[in-house]
C-alpha cells in the first residue's frame, strides 16, 4: 500500500496548494498499479487523546510523486470528538494542471483558554464545535518548480459551551461564537526544490497565500489573512539533516475565534497545547536536527521560538514562547521514507507527548 499514511496529515489539515507535476513524475506514475485498500489507525496527540479510526485509499494509475492519493477516513477520539475526511490532489486528464479536494465533518469538543499571548490555565473551558467544510480548486503550472494555486472555501460552523468551569471569560461574546456559513477564496505562489516529499534531506520549499472572505461572498465574517511559510533542508553529512522553518500568518477584519492563527500542537512549535494562545498574528522558527543511525531508525532534536500578538508590528514586542525536546522516528515503508515519530516537546508549561506519522515540517 502506497502512501497510505497521510491520512494523519489530512485529518489535522486541509490540503495546501502545491507545485505543479513535471514530466518526470508522470513517468514515474506510469508504473504505479491502481490501488484500493483500507486499513485502521491510531496516533495520539495532547489535544485529542488517543485517536482510534480507519481509513479507506485509493491510489490511481495516474498517480504521480507530487500528486496524493484519494483518501478517506473516520477517526474518534477519547476525549469524543468525531472526524470524517476526504481528500486528494490529482492531475487533470492529459494535463500539467492539478485539482485538489477537501472535504471534512466534525464534532469536536476541543479547551479554549482567550485570546492573546497571556491566556490562563485558569481560564480553561470546553467548547464544542461542529463544522461542515468543503474546498477545491486548481494548481497551474509556472515554471518546473513554481505553482500558483486558486482555490475556494466553504464552511458551516456552530458552537456549544460544555465546561465553563471557573473561567473569567465567556466566550458566547466572542465574534464567531454563534457560528454561520463561510466563503472565501484563496490565491498561493508556491516552489518546491526538495528531494523527498516525506522525508527531505536537501532542498526547500516556500508558500505565500492569502485568503479573503467577505460578506459579499456569502460568509457571515468578513476577514482576510496572508501567510507565509518557508522551509530549508541541508544534508550536512551521510547521516545528519538539518532541517529549518519560519512561519508568519496574520490576519485582519473581523475575524472569528475559532479561525485565529493557533500556536502549538504537533507540527507548530511542539510543547504547547494547539490553541492555548491564539491571536491575529502569530510567527514561529524552528530547527531540527535528524540523525538516520539505521535503515529504518533515526532520532531528532529540535528547538523553536514564537509567539502570537494583535498585529505584526507587536510580534517584536511580545514575549517569546520557546520549545525544545527530542524524538525517535520509525521508517514504516520499505521505499518511500514515512515515519511513525515520537516526539517529547517541552515549552513554558512542561512538557507535552506527540505520537503521530510524518515529520512536522
Amino acid at each position: 500500500m502506497r502512501n497510505y499514511f497521510l491520512i494523519f496529515v489530512l485529518l489535522a489539515n486541509s490540503l495546501g496548494l502545491g507545485s505543479p507535476v513535471t514530466e518526470d513524475d508522470k513517468k514515474q506514475a506510469a508504473e504505479i498499479d491502481t490501488e484500493l485498500g483500507a486499513l485502521p489507525v491510531i496516533f495520539s496527540t495532547p489535544e485529542t487523546g488517543l485517536a482510534l479510526g480507519g481509513v479507506a485509499i485509493y491510489v490511481p494509475s495516474s498517480f504521480a510523486k507530487k500528486a496524493e492519493p484519494v483518501i478517506t477516513g473516520l477517526m474518534y477520539t477519547e476525549k469524543k470528538q468525531f472526524l470524517w475526511a476526504l481528500g486528494t490532489r490529482q492531475s487533470l486528464p492529459d494535463s500539467s494542471i492539478d485539482y485538489v479536494v477537501y472535504a471534512e465533518i466534525l464534532d469536536f469538543p476541543q479547551k479554549f483558554y482567550g485570546i492573546g499571548d497571556e491566556t490562563k490555565q485558569d481560564d480553561e473551558q470546553v467548547i464544542k464545535e461542529q463544522r461542515v467544510l468543503g474546498q477545491g480548486g486548481f494548481i497551474f503550472p509556472v515554471t518546473q518548480n513554481w505553482g500558483l494555486g486558486v482555490q475556494i472555501k466553504w464552511r458551516d460552523d456552530s458552537f456549544e459551551l460544555v465546561d465553563q468551569r471557573s473561567s473569567t471569560i465567556d466566550p458566547r461574546g466572542l465574534v464567531g461564537f454563534h457560528g454561520g456559513k463561510q466563503l472565501g477564496f484563496g490565491v498561493s505562489l508556491e516552489k518546491e526544490t526538495t528531494d523527498d516529499p516525506f522525508y527531505p534531506e536537501g532542498g526547500y520549499r516556500m508558500q505565500f497565500a492569502h485568503w479573503r472572505f467577505d460578506e459579499g461572498l456569502g460568509s457571515r465574517y468578513p476577514f482576510n489573512y496572508s501567510l507565509i511559510h518557508t522551509r530549508l533542508y541541508q544534508k550536512l553529512s551521510k547521516r545528519w539533516t538539518l532541517a529549518s522553518r519560519f512561519f508568519l500568518k496574520a490576519y485582519s477584519g473581523e475575524v472569528p475565534f475559532y479561525q485565529l492563527a493557533k500556536l502549538g500542537g504537533h507540527d507548530l512549535l511542539r510543547g504547547y497545547f494547539k490553541g492555548r494562545y491564539r491571536d491575529t498574528a502569530l510567527s514561529v522558527f524552528e530547527t531540527e536536527g535528524r540523525y538516520r543511525f539505521h535503515k529504518r531508525f533515526s532520532f531528532v532534536t529540535f528547538a523553536g521560538a514564537g509567539n502570537v500578538a494583535e498585529s505584526i508590528s507587536d510580534l517584536v514586542k511580545n514575549d517569546v514562547l520557546p520549545s525544545f525536546g527530542g524524538g525517535v522516528r520509525y521508517q514504516i515503508t520499505a521505499k518511500q521514507k514515512i515515519n511513525l515519530r515520537a516526539d517529547i516537546g517541552v515549552g513554558r508549561h512542561g512538557p507535552q507527548f506527540y505520537l503521530y506519522v510524518l515529520e512536522a515540517f
